[in-house]
């Protein structure tokens, strides 16, 4: 990693990154362009929960995900409700 990666990184509080998810997430918060609402739907509906990834994991994934659109071009609730429930395997659901 270099310059503004590397600053990033080493800025990070200790103990701030609990799983590769939670990096992911924060990694492409800080430091990848935005994208447009309708980038970010398609990212929610293909996001899925991983094996044996706990629920409060991908809960924050799927927020990290849903935190990227702008207030007024965030989708309903009930929208949001299906993209979330759609997600999970038919155990949890």
């Amino acid at each position: 990693m270099d310059g503004h990666v590397t600053s990033w990184y080493h800025n990070l509080l200790t103990n701030s990154i609990h799983n590769l998810g939670a990096f992911k997430c924060m990694f492409l918060e800080t430091l990848v362009d935005e994208k447009t609402p309708t980038m970010l739907l398609k990212e929610l509906g293909s996001l899925k929960i991983e094996g044996k990834e706990k629920v409060k994991d991908f809960n924050y994934r799927f927020l990290c995900i849903l935190n990227k659109f702008a207030v007024e071009m965030k989708p309903r609730d009930s929208i949001i409700i299906d993209y979330y429930t759609s997600t999970l395997p038919t155990y949890i659901a």
